[in-house]
């Protein structure tokens, strides 16, 4: 329900308890100029940051839980949706940072476990996000492997009378073709069928463990060593298609 009232047959209705915990200020007036919102763990380190309103009044920021999603690589034929989200955030106290000009307003948040799930205890829960920040850092691996991979490929064509001649340089692009390809859909068949490489797969499992309430079975977990057994064997693929052009002036 999207509002609260007496219903006609008789009872009371109203909207579902919020989700998200919400970030409450005060403005006197209307504030010329930008707000943000720091959110930070108990270490200092920052979990993520949003924009804040400047309206006169009672403003309202939502916090999703979350930390800031990876940078998503350029050049595939699909889009992917690890770029919209990141694990939700432990179990812990988490300072609140309004930025307004040059002041600073400071409070906090305490998030806590719900212990009334069944499907999840606390250690569960750590274990998941453990795996999720794992899954996070090799898609950021690859994302930096892919944007390698096309830079050095620019580098390549950038002289097309050059590479036209050079039989080496077309070799080197093909062999770095090959690599990408393996690392990331780059043809499209349909709407409904395309290719699944590495990324898609990466995005996959780290959006089942963002999305996770309950511990991951062992199937899950021998995935993410199976997709960093493949990763690692990408990476090393490159390093020897690179390692002849470090000193080509090329790359």
């Amino acid at each position: 329900l999207g509002w609260g009232g007496p219903e006609v047959s008789g009872g009371w209705g109203c909207g579902n308890a919020q989700e998200r915990p919400s970030i409450q200020y005060y403005l006197k007036d209307r504030v010329n100029g930008k707000a943000n919102i720091d959110i930070l763990n108990e270490q200092g380190e920052l979990i993520q940051t949003i924009p804040a309103t400047v309206r006169r009044g009672i403003n309202r920021v939502d916090w999703n839980l979350r930390s800031i999603p990876p940078k998503v690589a350029e050049g595939s034929t699909k889009m992917d949706g690890a770029g919209f989200t990141a694990p939700m955030v432990l179990p812990g106290k988490y300072t609140i940072k309004l930025s307004i000009k040059d002041q600073i307003f400071t409070g906090s948040v305490r998030c806590v476990h719900d212990s009334t799930n069944a499907d999840m205890t606390e250690f569960d829960r750590r274990l998941v996000y453990d795996k999720a920040m794992e899954l996070q850092s090799m898609y950021k691996q690859l994302a930096v492997l892919i944007d390698s991979i096309t830079r050095l490929q620019k580098q390549l064509k950038s002289d097309s009378i050059v590479y036209k001649k050079s039989k080496q340089n077309q070799q080197y692009f093909a062999e770095l073709e090959k690599i990408r390809s393996e690392l990331l859909a780059t043809k499209q068949t349909s709407m409904f069928a395309d290719e699944e490489k590495l990324r898609e797969k990466l995005s996959s499992l780290y959006g089942t463990f963002c999305s996770m309430e309950s511990r991951p079975n062992t199937l899950q977990l021998k995935a993410i060593e199976d997709l960093k057994t493949e990763l690692q064997t990408q990476i090393k693929a490159f390093n020897q298609v690179r390692a002849p052009l470090r000193g080509s002036g090329i790359y």
